[in-house]
């Protein structure tokens, strides 16, 4: 690529100079060797150019701070990138100039729309190499250090900001003073591990645990290995530390709290030792930092799996650095400035789902030996230098805007839309599907061998077991293959990128044995799977759509069965609730994606306090939209003298871990009322904890989406969902119990609906039947 084409579209460029993180580089430019640029203050300017997701923008004049009628070339910027040195040649004025940088180009530099740093109230205590982390709704800063002659001097304070009050408390010192230690967080206490003491050059193998409930510190089992510069992140309730400093860069070992024991791990394959380390859905991620040459950071990125107990390699960073922070925010990986050859001021973030990194907003100046946690979608970046070895009390948070759409969405221009990936994971697989399972229409299969070798892919092993065992039932084999279509099916649509077709309006009349006669023709429309940040770009107009459709019908009641989403997609997305209108009231309860973008309940709150400040964020979120959130409780509706019940439980999911409902709590909240409506996330409560065992008369559920997949026409219209979920769609009855089913309006996993249309179900509760059931 020639440079200058993208920097200086249409004219000259010369004498350039690149920043040290390479962001951005500040050159001359003119049109020809006779004329200026069209923007230019004299006979030669200088311009800066910002790299933006890794592509070069047109250069923009540095105005008269810099530029004067004379012309002026030869940019140097300092190596610690805080400086600017120039030429300035012309008969009223030569010689060498010097300015700040940062004030310069703050102004010019580019906008983005993904969100912005903002400064925090300054952290009481200044220092360096500190730890951070997220807990109970609260960001702590421990330990550090601070640089005095030459020497570091370890720092106790342990410092607590509120972003609820936007105040910082003090309290327990650590016990022992240290820096560059590991920090976790599990059973609901932050682990401080190993770092360096007092001399600089003293490591230790002490680790203490603190109680944010108690404010108390206490010793725990000693790491096997005495170093610093370890890495620490907690899965599954145990702490992984990973390598460490000199002599120590392959040690790998794992704290169980609930025996407070470590166990050594199979050493590291390569040495790493000040790495970033997290975790996120289930795996340990570990970035950049140093191995062997101390003076060359990598940039290498690794995973591993704590359940196969294997590594894996990952496309590195853009970015060699060390001395940098490291958090998972929802759904992506960031790494943020650091060290190489000079402070880093540059921010990348990692999409597991896509293998990519691309470039976000740059930290607000270049910083070292930071600290950073995460907390509601909001990345928190404490202490640090901005030039050694001098300490900041700096502390500044990244906020997304109203606007900020879910990381496919985000990364589509760049990367290819998700989407297009499917077509690639899904129609391959539909097709070995029918091949492997059921095999070419009109072939025998051969006998399959008794032995399969143990590199043998899972489904070719769940193909052999079918096919030996109960190959020879045709419905077997028609089953297979038209599951192989689905997932083709699958691919061939996702492929598309999803339009998302018009709301569809279920109606049906109840007869409902035990209605007081007072509520006969109560109008309730249920709604529930909306998948915000699924929306994406169409978020807008099915909004739109949603709201006309409910407010058309004129309900009594609106409620809603989970999956809206995490808090921050209430705030980032149109609102698809909030203009919904109804006489009665608005109720909903919880899914399985509504605490965070994992969906297994282990890896949604650290602790019950986090796991209750989250549901406490959503009640909010769901307040500001006019509905009461139910969590194993009960309201308690009136039409003259005569009563009705609306209850609502937990998340209960075997298959993701959830198991929070407690309907006897919500039935006694509901008192004895002669008619009782529950709301639930997932069919799977109705038939395991309702039917045929409670005394509810209508039950209202979510969760199955329809597989987002319809085969046939009209009313007669069967899912794959049908697989999983005995009750996948629609209305069902067993005796006196009712049990609705919503379809679902957003998406999960792959973008499109084909023939399963967004879901609004209107329920006509009746004493006895009126008419007919109509769909729209």
């Amino acid at each position: 690529m020639r440079l200058n084409d993208a920097v200086n579209p249409g004219g000259r460029s010369w004498s350039h100079s690149i920043a040290p993180d390479q962001n951005f580089l500040i050159f001359a430019g003119v049109i020809d060797a006779n004329t200026p640029r069209a923007d230019s203050l004299g006979d030669i300017d200088l311009y800066v150019s910002f790299r933006v997701n890794g592509r070069w923008q047109p250069g923009i004049n540095l105005g008269p701070a810099v530029n004067t009628k004379e012309a002026e070339v030869w940019p140097r910027i300092s190596r610690d990138g805080r400086d600017l040195f120039f030429n300035r040649q012309g008969p009223d004025a030569r010689g060498i100039y010097q300015i700040k940088l940062e004030p310069l180009l703050a102004p010019l530099r580019p906008k983005t729309s993904a969100g912005a740093w903002n400064r925090l109230p300054d952290i009481p205590t200044a220092r360096l190499a500190a730890g951070a982390v997220a807990c109970n709704g609260e960001l702590y800063v421990i330990g550090g250090c601070v640089v005095r002659d030459r020497a570091a001097h370890p720092i106790a304070a342990v410092e607590v900001f509120s972003p609820a009050t936007g105040t910082w408390t003090t309290k327990a010192p650590l016990p022992t003073p240290r820096s560059n230690f590991g920090v976790a967080v599990a059973d609901g206490r932050i682990f401080v591990i190993g770092g360096t003491l007092a001399d600089n050059l003293s490591e230790t193998d002490v680790v203490e645990a603190y109680d944010p409930v108690t404010d108390h510190w206490t010793r725990a089992a000693s790491l096997p290995t005495a170093r610093c510069q370890v890495g620490a992140a907690a899965v599954d309730g145990k702490i992984y530390a990973i390598g460490g400093n000199r002599h120590h860069e392959h040690a790998f070992e794992v704290y169980d709290p609930a025996t407070d024991r470590w166990s050594k791990l199979p050493s590291l394959e390569a040495p790493r030792r000040d790495a970033g380390v997290v975790a996120m859905d289930g795996k340990i991620y570990v970035a950049v930092g140093l191995g062997a040459d101390a003076r060359n950071p990598l940039n290498r990125f690794q995973v591993y799996d704590p359940a196969t107990q294997r590594w894996s390699e990952r496309t590195a960073a853009q970015r060699p650095r060390c001395d940098s922070a490291i958090v998972a925010l929802g759904s992506s990986i960031v790494v943020i400035g650091g060290w190489n050859r000079g402070p880093i001021v540059s921010v990348e973030e990692y999409v597991p789902t896509h293998d990519r990194w691309a470039a976000r907003e740059n930290l607000p100046v270049a910083t070292q030996f930071h600290c950073a946690a995460a907390l509601d979608y909001r990345l928190y970046v404490f202490t640090g230098a901005h030039r050694l070895p001098e300490a900041t009390n700096v502390a500044w948070v990244w906020s997304p805007n109203s606007d900020l759409r879910d990381n496919a969405d985000r990364f589509w221009p760049r990367f290819g839309s998700p989407p297009f990936h499917s077509f690639f994971r899904w129609v391959p697989l539909g097709c070995r599907c029918m091949c492997r399972f059921a095999g070419p229409v009109g072939i025998s299969r051969a006998p399959v061998p008794a032995i399969v070798s143990m590199n043998t892919s899972s489904l070719d092993l769940a193909a052999a077991l079918v096919r030996s065992v109960v190959w020879s039932a045709p419905t077997v084999q028609r089953t297979f293959r038209a599951l192989g279509a689905s997932l083709s099916v699958c691919g061939v649509f996702g492929s598309i990128p999803a339009a998302h077709g018009a709301v569809r309006v279920y109606r049906h009349e109840i007869v409902c044995e035990g209605l007081p006669s007072n509520f006969d023709g109560l109008r309730i429309v249920h709604l529930s799977d909306v998948h915000a940040a699924s929306l994406g770009h169409d978020g807008a107009r099915i909004a739109d759509e949603l709201t006309a459709a409910v407010n058309a019908e004129r309900p009594d009641l609106v409620v809603y069965t989970g999956d809206y989403g995490a808090p921050v997609d209430f705030a980032r997305g149109p609102d698809l609730l909030g203009r919904l209108q109804t006489s009665l009231g608005k109720f909903a309860v919880l899914g399985n994606h509504d605490f965070g973008e994992q969906e297994r309940a282990s890896d949604n709150w650290t602790s019950p306090a986090d796991k209750r400040r989250k549901i406490a964020l959503l009640a909010d979120a769901f307040r500001e939209r006019g509905f009461s959130l139910l969590v194993n409780e009960a309201a308690v509706l009136s039409r003259g003298s005569q009563r009705l019940a609306v209850l609502g439980v937990g998340v209960h999911d075997s298959h993701h871990g959830f198991a929070d409902a407690d309907l006897p709590a919500a039935a006694a909240m509901a008192g004895e009322t002669p008619f009782r409506m529950l709301l639930a996330h997932s069919p799977e409560y109705w038939e395991t904890a309702v039917q045929g065992r409670s005394a509810i008369d209508l039950t209202l559920v979510g969760h199955t989406h329809g597989a987002q997949i319809g085969l046939g026409f009209g009313r007669f219209v069967w899912s794959p969902a049908a697989w999983q979920f005995r009750h996948w769609g629609g209305l069902y009855h067993e005796g006196a119990q009712w049990l609705n089913v919503n379809r679902g309006i957003g998406y999960v996993g792959v973008r499109f609906r084909f023939n399963m249309p967004a879901d609004v179900s209107v329920l006509t509760l009746r004493t006895q039947r009126a008419s007919g059931a109509s769909v729209r």
